[in-house]
């Protein structure tokens, strides 16, 4: 029983009450107000789909846009706000043109011996697809006749 008590005063507890808290009420102002001013609240939720729609169709990884698109469709009215002031960040162009220039680095000495692939497509048509991706999406070569060991702890691998 102390050990309960202990547990309910403990700091963890009155930080997820308190979120607990501010969700409810927030949920309850938004619900309250979203009857008294359900124009400003359509408005809202238009502006959201708009919102929605020009991150679909701008040009960045799919990932984000997901991320996004997730974000404002949950949370309708705040959504599009919170991308307004957090979403359009873009790279900085010395960060971009470095990136350019050390992944061209790297695909000059990436060299893919085709034959392996090709090899590869009549045993598995599973590993096929996997190294095909690896090569195509980030030029990671496969090699051919490489010996590897698995080590499930540190300790077998520590005595090999």
């Amino acid at each position: 029983m102390h050990k309960i008590l202990k547990y309910c005063k403990s700091k963890p507890i009155y930080i997820i009450l308190a979120v607990l808290l501010q969700f409810f009420t927030l949920f309850f102002l938004v619900s309250y107000f979203s009857q008294k001013f359900f124009i400003v609240y359509y408005i809202l939720i238009i502006f959201s789909l708009c919102v929605c729609m020009h991150i679909i169709n701008r040009d960045s990884d799919s990932s984000s846009k997901l991320l996004w698109v997730l974000l404002i469709m949950s949370f309708p009215i705040f959504g599009g706000v919170v991308y307004l002031l957090l979403g359009n960040r873009k790279i900085p162009k010395a960060l971009m043109i470095k990136d350019r220039q050390a992944y061209s680095d790297y695909k000059k000495y990436a060299l893919q011996n085709i034959e392996i692939l090709s090899d590869l497509h009549e045993d598995d048509y599973v590993l096929d697809k996997m190294t095909s991706m690896a090569w195509t999406n980030g030029y990671f070569p496969v090699y051919d006749n490489c010996l590897l060991t698995y080590f499930p702890s540190g300790e077998e691998q520590y005595k090999a």
